[in-house]
């Protein structure tokens, strides 16, 4: 498993875009490895910007340079919607796929702004019954049985965007990575040259990608107004035309 991760989102992101980092977040990335390193206990949550397809695994390609523990348990959650077994989501399920033979749990979940919108037509009992798995393995994961520590990948905003950035959505960012507490919230954000179009996969085009400031949370009571903390630390990580709801905090 550590070897297929180390291919699928340390080499395939480089083949596949091109991709810059600042010689400050190159620096912020070398300094969190030490201190993860330093920590068994400690559990990371990686979240971004969502703009393309492919940013989970550019994502993955930044997380695995600070996650570098052997026993982390990897865990990230992917659309409900996006992997129903329909022929239109052959690509989602693919990733899937992909994701799963890298050892990394991607346990579906129902976003809040599908509730109770017609177009995908789930109720809120859809969504509790289905986001209750998720969050009892988080729980589980949280008692820490197994001595691991946990490593999550995932979206606040809960979809795709034209390219600014949206309001975060509380339930999986702030509840979910409270579950694992004490756990390090790393903002990474991810910024593809030119305009942005949801819709595209981008290949080959450049794409910068920044750390913000990381946020330690020791227990599992999250702090006052902690989702807009978190979501302006991941704005300040990107340009200005990017930061979209948080452009004025």
């Amino acid at each position: 498993d550590v070897y297929k991760r180390q291919v699928v989102a340390g080499a395939l992101p480089h083949l596949l875009y091109n991709i810059k980092i600042d010689e400050e977040s190159r620096e912020r990335i070398e300094e969190l490895r030490e201190r993860v390193l330093g920590r068994t206990d400690l559990s990371l949550v990686f979240y971004f910007n969502h703009t393309n397809v492919m940013d989970p695994l550019l994502v993955g390609n930044i997380a695995r340079r600070i996650e570098t523990r052997e026993d982390s348990q990897w865990i990230a959650p992917m659309s409900f919607h996006n992997t129903e077994r329909r022929l239109k989501n052959i690509t989602y399920l693919f990733m899937a796929g992909v994701v799963k033979a890298c050892g990394i749990e991607t346990p579906r979940v129902i976003q809040t702004y599908q509730v109770n919108n017609p177009k995908y037509g789930y109720t809120e009992m859809d969504s509790f019954k289905q986001n209750k798995k998720f969050v009892r393995r988080l729980r589980d994961l949280g008692k820490r049985e197994t001595n691991k520590s946990v490593s999550m990948i995932i979206s606040p905003e809960g979809t795709r965007t034209k390219g600014a950035l949206d309001e975060g959505e509380k339930g999986g960012l702030v509840d979910g990575g409270s579950l694992l507490a004490p756990v390090l919230h790393i903002p990474i954000g991810i910024d593809f040259k030119g305009r942005q179009n949801e819709n595209r996969w981008d290949f080959r085009r450049r794409v910068n990608i920044r750390l913000g400031e990381e946020f330690l949370q020791e227990t599992r009571r999250p702090e006052d107004n902690q989702l807009e903390k978190l979501m302006v630390n991941l704005a300040q990580a990107l340009p200005i035309s990017r930061r979209g709801h948080y452009n004025n905090l």
